[in-house]
């Protein structure tokens, strides 16, 4: 019907919309576990499965019925909605517009039923179907029956992309859930539930370089509750670690994004953006859900008292004195999923870690804040490496370009950074030859801050791969010698038969531009495109960029050049007798 072709166009944008949809009502139905799988960029299929309450064999028919919902037992209920989905129309308005199987199995049931619709026609009578306990909802062929919108979806790799961002903002409001995403025959997410390792949790989902420098809050002020991460670091380059829950909901609202965002500005480094996953919980009728179709914005009964909630902890918490190590303890993994008003998705006020206990807070002397002089303390409070040369001491500032000035335990050095980067490369050269099989190309555990020599060679991901033109001949040669370029962390691909994308580069390196990477390759391709080649290129290298690098960069070599590296190798002492030398005293 027509009607249920103009609902569908509210409530189905695109796929990503439909996984958004199907995964609300598996976790409204107390699912624990769910598994999604897509195709052709979710046009051609999307299959939600889930652990679920299931739905009764008689009732399958009316579960694809407008407006049927087994979410509101009354019209009061809608002031104080504790579901994820309430409208009920998702499932019936995804039907009118793609072939739709249901298979469930409720709870205590001897087997499962099916059904199926294709488009607006009727649906088929519910048959008996083997199913574990819990729901299948399989979507193909989307939009068959209106090819003009079908024309507008964008590349499957597009549309991939939006369905594992959906994907991703469920799991983190939902840190008791269980949840994978399956491309064709390819896992592309796995998200596991959090229980009592928040940050390795929290490195699944947004990445290592957010979980590493995360400060984690967990306050409460009456019946306000604040949850959550907050960047360490000064902020990001992009906005791409910006996650906003309320009430389990994954939401994109104003207040909320300018609540955050003038708390953290005053910390942020050189125009970063805020970067934050933070989840917001008060009573049901503190807000009005039923403002948008697709529920992404919500409206606050007293949206001042929100935002003025907001920035006050935020700021309390950056002002504050509690450490790292208090603030990524373990979360409250004994709080179940559904204690939260009924709804069942794993998102209740202990999911996103346990408040401390008031004696770890006060009655110590707590070190000091890593944000305790704006968020740019934190940056050098920590390290990415585990050992390193303590003769050399640590970063205290850019004395010119090229060379830093360190303070160790009793004196003041000046240090080369190309001789510092290039110690530490030798290093980390001799290390790999020692043990291949390790430092070829792997990737760093998650969740572990590895030692140098061990993680110096593991691909680091840059934020935009850089293009970079060549005959077709010498590019073949790059691609066919990939053995080489990956057992240094170089990933290489190619984009059209003249020109190649640089997509990581090794993590000891990381932050070097990567125009110099393109040029070490090119030596390295004109010296035989050997091991030793791409030795002796990456050593020029890190000469030759000593005067370009950044304070990171120069931290993190300095953390991790090993320790029979004689500081007269690499440094010169500043001390009476040199002061007295400048100045003919």
């Amino acid at each position: 019907m027509l009607a249920n072709q103009i609902a569908a166009g509210e409530v189905v944008e695109r796929p990503a919309a439909v996984v958004k949809e199907l995964l609300e009502n598996s976790l409204d139905a107390g699912a624990q576990r769910i598994r999604v799988d897509v195709e052709g960029g979710g046009a051609d299929l999307v299959r939600v499965r889930d652990d679920g309450v299931g739905i009764p064999a008689d009732q399958l028919a009316l579960a694809l019925d407008r407006h049927a919902t087994s979410k509101l037992a009354s019209a009061d209920d809608l002031g104080a909605i504790a579901t994820l989905g309430f409208r009920g129309e998702a499932l019936p308005s995804i039907a009118s517009v793609a072939r739709v199987r249901l298979v469930s199995r409720a709870a205590g049931a001897a087997h499962g039923a099916s059904i199926a619709v294709d488009g607006s026609a009727e649906p088929t009578s519910p048959l008996p179907a083997q199913h574990p306990p819990g729901t299948t909802v399989e979507v193909r062929d989307l939009f068959f029956n209106t090819p003009a919108r079908r024309r507008f979806l964008r590349t499957a790799r597009t549309e991939t992309m939006h369905i594992e961002n959906a994907v991703r903002r469920t799991a983190l409001a939902a840190p008791g859930l269980g949840l994978e995403l399956w491309v064709g025959d390819r896992r592309v997410l796995f998200a596991r539930p959090q229980g009592t390792d928040s940050r390795r949790w929290l490195q699944q989902l947004v990445g290592r370089s957010f979980a590493d420098r995360a400060i984690a809050l967990h306050e409460r002020a009456g019946s306000f509750g604040l949850y959550g991460w907050i960047d360490g670091a000064g902020g990001r380059a992009h906005a791409d670690v910006q996650h906003l829950v309320v009430n389990g909901r994954p939401v994109n609202d104003s207040l909320l994004r300018h609540a955050v965002r003038s708390a953290l500005a005053p910390g942020l480094v050189d125009g970063r953006l805020p970067a934050y996953v933070l989840a917001l919980e008060l009573p049901p009728t503190g807000l009005d859900v039923n403002v948008h179709p697709t529920k992404h914005e919500v409206r606050f009964h007293e949206p001042r008292q929100v935002h003025d909630f907001i920035v006050s902890t935020l700021m309390a918490v950056i002002a504050g004195g509690q450490s790292h190590a208090d603030l990524l303890g373990p979360s409250d993994a004994s709080t179940s999923p559904t204690e939260r008003g009924g709804s069942g998705h794993g998102a209740g006020v202990g999911a996103y870690g346990a408040p401390a206990p008031a004696d770890a807070r006060a009655g110590r002397n707590p070190a000091p804040h890593p944000l305790a002089g704006g968020l740019r303390g934190v940056m050098d409070s920590t390290a990415p490496y585990a050992r390193g040369s303590p003769a050399l001491g640590r970063w205290v500032r850019e004395l010119a370009p090229g060379y830093a000035l360190t303070e160790s335990v009793d004196e003041l050095l000046v240090v080369s950074v190309s001789r510092l980067g290039s110690a530490c490369v030798r290093a980390a050269l001799v290390w790999a030859e020692q043990s291949p099989p390790t430092a070829a190309g792997t990737t760093a555990p998650a969740g572990e801050d590895p030692p140098a020599l061990e993680s110096a060679w593991s691909p680091h991901p840059l934020l935009l791969p850089h293009p970079w033109a060549l005959p077709g001949a010498a590019a073949d040669q790059v691609i066919a010698a990939e053995a080489t370029t990956r057992a240094f962390g170089l990933s290489v691909r190619q984009a059209a038969p003249d020109e190649l994308m640089l997509l990581t580069v090794p993590r000891l390196l990381a932050g070097i531009e990567p125009v110099l990477f393109v040029e070490a390759l090119g030596s390295w391709l004109e010296r035989g495109a050997d091991r030793k080649a791409m030795e002796d290129a990456l050593a020029r290298l890190v000469a030759q960029a000593g005067a370009r690098v950044g304070s990171d960069i120069v931290k993190r070599w300095l953390a991790c050049c090993p320790a029979d590296v004689l500081p007269d190798e690499v440094a010169r002492r500043l001390d009476s007798t040199a002061l007295m030398q400048w100045f003919g005293d």
